[in-house]
């Protein structure tokens, strides 16, 4: 299908009726708060997972750990297990991620915005999983569909 036909129609945000145990809110005076994710959160000297209280099961959460490298080399993030949210290195924003989703999988990451005289920090805030065994790496090469195998640093 040619691009313009599909003008129109990707609509964004809410865009049907909002439902809180079958009953519809949608008519009620909504307050938008926006949260700034183009800097990563400040943690000072230590590593932590902040989480948002919420009434589910579920609490979005930023995950955060403090690592070093001696690698400058341009390398990917791979977020694979992950559900879907925001990187940061070193408070820099690498962008969204939503491995299941695509387009592509892994985020491009330039070897310099790794340190390699002093720790560095990723954090992740993720918006959908919890699970406690996640983990995540950084791979030489990007995931732009989902293949059987990748090389991992």
């Amino acid at each position: 299908m040619a691009p313009s036909l599909l003008m129109g129609t990707d609509f964004k945000g809410i865009t049907r009726s909002v439902l809180i145990n079958g009953n519809d809110v949608s008519k009620r005076n909504w307050t938008v708060y926006s949260m700034p994710l183009e800097k990563g959160p400040d943690l000072g000297r230590h590593s932590e997972i902040v989480s948002l209280e919420t009434d589910g099961d579920f609490r979005p959460s930023m995950f955060c750990v403090k690592f070093s490298t001696p690698n400058q080399k341009d390398t990917f993030l791979d977020p694979r297990g992950w559900g879907k949210g925001v990187a940061y290195l070193n408070g820099v924003n690498l962008g969204r991620y939503w491995p299941t989703e695509g387009p592509q999988v892994t985020l491009y990451t330039p070897g310099v915005y790794f340190n390699p005289t002093a720790p560095n920090t990723l954090c992740i805030l993720e918006l959908e999983a919890q699970k406690p065994d996640l983990t995540i790496s950084f791979i030489k090469t990007p995931i732009l569909q989902k293949p059987d195998s990748v090389d991992v640093f």
